[in-house]
């Protein structure tokens, strides 16, 4: 059992195993959970922590998280701006309010506005969020998305098989290049735009299917 306690500045904290306390203080610090050696579930928000490193510990006046090599659920701050690095594995990004910066490094990753106050628009392929909780966000390694329960637009990438997931509400949903998956969500009239297409494209929404 540590207890890191950063002072002023920037800081770094990783208190490894057992239940830590780790206390950032002034600056914006990050906790990390790199060395972990299993996923981290971890809310700045709740002030909830679980999973390997994690478990135990206590997180005060942390605005950042770097997550582990395996599957890892990070969750920001409606306060402030918050960095949100999930490293390796299939990681979901929750960064609430603020211009958050989401990363998801390798594996699998979504970004997740299900609690945004607001429709969100946010574009994968140029790396911006704007709208309800995604203003100001920024995104990078992310190739999933989950909308709000409003009208959101959501756009993929040219290179990743994107999942675009709207919610509730009347959704634009864009993939872009790649086989993407595109789920306007129960509830609203959502709408597959292929303005971007480089050609004609074939597509079924009785069958589901698209060529």
């Amino acid at each position: 059992m540590n207890a890191l306690n950063g002072g002023d500045g920037d800081d770094i904290l990783a208190g490894l195993g057992g239940a830590d306390t780790l206390i950032g203080g002034l600056g914006s610090d990050t906790a990390d959970y790199t060395a972990s050696t299993a996923g981290v579930i971890i809310s700045l928000e709740a002030g909830t922590v679980a999973g390997g490193h994690a478990v135990g510990d206590t997180l005060t006046s942390i605005e950042n998280l770097t997550g582990s090599a395996f599957t890892d659920a990070l969750t920001g701050t409606d306060a402030g701006a918050n960095v949100l690095n999930g490293g390796d594995g299939n990681d979901a990004l929750i960064g609430l309010g603020g211009a958050d910066t989401l990363i998801g490094g390798a594996g699998t990753d979504t970004a997740n506005y299900i609690a945004s106050t607001a429709g969100v628009i946010v574009n994968l392929d140029t790396g911006t969020g704007s709208g309800g909780h995604a203003e100001g966000d920024t995104l990078t390694g992310i190739e999933n998305l989950i909308g709000s329960s409003f009208d959101d637009t959501l756009t993929g990438t040219d290179a990743d098989a994107n999942i675009l997931t709207g919610g509730a509400g009347n959704d634009v949903l864009a993939g872009l290049g790649g086989a993407d998956t595109l789920d306007g969500g129960v509830g609203g009239s959502d709408t597959a735009d292929y303005t971007a297409s480089t050609v004609g494209v074939i597509i079924s929404l009785e069958t589901g299917t698209a060529a």
